[in-house]
């Protein structure tokens, strides 16, 4: 406990008595607004410092707001805060002509800090300050100190007797001594304190919505007869309240990774295209002979002795054939797999430290990631979260982020939306149509004519397209699970306690089936609390 003693020997004749210059806050904070129809006014001191068993009048006086006196009204006394065995001689008394109305205090035998509350009906409540002690008074000066960030449009000063700092009254209720000040105020001073009791002192925090964000205390603080002491007192940030449910977007850098895809399919559409126009003219020779036509077959093998592989092959990858739609397909891998974004709901348990994660949109694009159509692609992405939020409430902890997001079924999504985008009810039917076969021509008098060598195309590409939707398995053995982890920050934005938003950088890799060295990613993570419809 830090504590400072000094002895004002300008003050030694005010110890006990209230401060000439002090504007007290007598109304405390739960006074409310004050009622505008009479008025209630104490005569006399507004602060007793009393030995045991002594006897004290507290006169009030009741008027309009002209300040004339009202008869015959009642009055009520009450005492507020730990009185211990002192007593009023009577609760209620009637107003005589000049609106006055007393009663006797009797102070007990045991040290004590409390309030006599005084009201009246429509007229706002007054308090008398009340010090019972046998071994003296002194004045406690009081500083409260806050070296965090948070904003504050009060501070505010609490003397409690008779309890500790792990009393949960000393958070919210008002004590036995109350001061408001503005945050760049000056002490707040407290006279006729008894000494030689164990007091608390508490210092609080407010925010513009009045909730307690910061709260210092020290107890046991025992003042001396006829000194002054002073005492700082450091306010601690109160813990942020994260429990809710919020929205989240978890958006990762895929550049890497997409580039790396769009090069496997790239490599893929070699292997698959690199005798293309042969596989084509396969498909007419086995056509021509499941049709009996074995003499147009014959003719056509030798037409492709002649060079006519050649012919057909001058009029793919110009926009025609299997190979131009898987290299538009790498590209456009590439160019929305930059950006990926997860869209899920977070939820944060109050009561208890339990923390539930779900995904259930996926989107992916270079600039703004436009989400997957769940229905057409049948992208799905199932999470596991392993996280802790911080005792403070001011971090959600992630110790491992997993997304099981395969890159084959990545791969599939992207053709699916170029299916959707081109007007195809699904990706077969885009990759098909989109190969060209209508654009090829037979050569003239070929045994193979235009239509021969179209529904060849078609039959060839079919092929294609299935041991290209098959291979892509392969891609999940480098990347079928996405692993994150890092710290996101807990923010509240209108200093009410509850978090709002989240902030926070993830880390993590993409890492497959096989021990192969996984590849590094990186996401930004953030969220808003769902708040329900009012």
């Amino acid at each position: 406990m830090f504590l400072r003693f000094v002895l004002s020997a300008a003050l030694l004749a005010c110890i006990a008595c209230g401060d000439p210059n002090y504007v007290y806050d007598a109304a405390g904070p739960d006074a409310g607004p004050p009622r505008e129809t009479h008025r209630l006014e104490i005569i006399g001191p507004a602060m007793l410092s009393l030995t045991s068993g002594e006897h004290s009048i507290i006169e009030v006086r009741l008027t309009d707001q002209a300040l004339r006196p009202l008869a015959g009204d009642e009055v009520r006394f009450a005492l507020e805060g730990r009185a211990n065995d002192s007593t009023l001689e009577t609760l209620e008394q009637t107003t005589g002509l000049d609106g006055s109305a007393r009663v006797t205090l009797v102070a007990g035998m045991l040290p004590s800090v409390y309030r006599v509350r005084v009201t009246a009906d429509d007229a706002s409540p007054v308090f008398v300050d009340v010090s019972v002690s046998d071994e003296g008074f002194g004045r406690l000066s009081v500083t409260p100190v806050y070296e965090g960030e948070r904003e504050f449009v009060e501070f505010g000063v609490t003397i409690f007797s008779g309890t500790t700092c792990e009393d949960p009254a000393t958070l919210e209720e008002s004590g036995d001594r109350y001061q408001a000040i503005g945050p760049d105020g000056p002490p707040v001073s407290f006279g006729g304190l008894p000494a030689g009791t164990p007091l608390t002192v508490v210092a609080r925090g407010r925010g513009a919505m009045g909730t307690l964000l910061a709260w210092g205390c020290i107890d046991d603080v025992r003042l001396r007869d006829m000194e002054v002491t002073e005492l700082d007192v450091a306010l601690r940030d109160r813990a942020q309240l994260p429990g809710g449910s919020y929205r989240t977007s978890t958006v990762l850098d895929g550049s890497v990774s997409g580039a790396a895809i769009a090069d496997e399919i790239r490599a893929m559409r070699d292997r698959l295209t690199a005798s293309e126009a042969e596989a084509i003219l396969d498909a007419a020779h086995a056509s021509l002979l499941a049709e009996g036509e074995d003499a147009a077959a014959a003719m056509l093998v030798g037409e492709r002795a002649a060079g006519l592989d050649d012919a057909v092959a001058a009029q793919l990858g110009m926009g025609v054939g299997v190979a131009s739609v898987l290299t538009d397909l790498a590209d456009r891998v590439e160019d929305e797999l930059a950006m990926l974004e997860f869209v899920g709901t977070l939820r944060v348990a109050s009561t208890e430290p339990r923390i539930s994660f779900a995904i259930d949109r996926v989107a992916a694009g270079a600039a703004t990631p436009e989400p997957f159509d769940a229905t057409r692609t049948g992208l799905m992405a199932p999470a596991t979260l392993v996280a802790t939020v911080a005792e403070d409430g001011s971090t959600l902890e992630i110790e491992r982020l997993e997304v099981r997001l395969r890159s084959s079924a990545l791969v599939r999504a992207v053709a699916s939306r170029a299916a959707g985008g081109d007007g195809a009810t699904d990706r077969t039917t885009w990759f098909l149509a989109s190969v060209g076969c209508e654009s090829l021509s037979a050569v003239p008098d070929s045994a193979c004519d235009d239509v021969c060598l179209q529904d060849a195309c078609a039959a060839a590409s079919e092929a294609a397209f299935a041991s290209f939707d098959e291979g892509l398995t392969e891609l999940d053995e480098r990347r079928s699970t996405i692993v994150l982890s890092g710290s996101v920050d807990f923010l509240e934005t209108d200093g009410d306690l509850t978090v709002d938003v989240l902030d926070g950088a993830l880390s993590g890799e993409w890492i497959g089936m096989t021990p192969e060295e996984p590849e590094a990613i990186d996401a930004a993570f953030s969220g808003a609390r769902i708040v329900p419809p009012s």
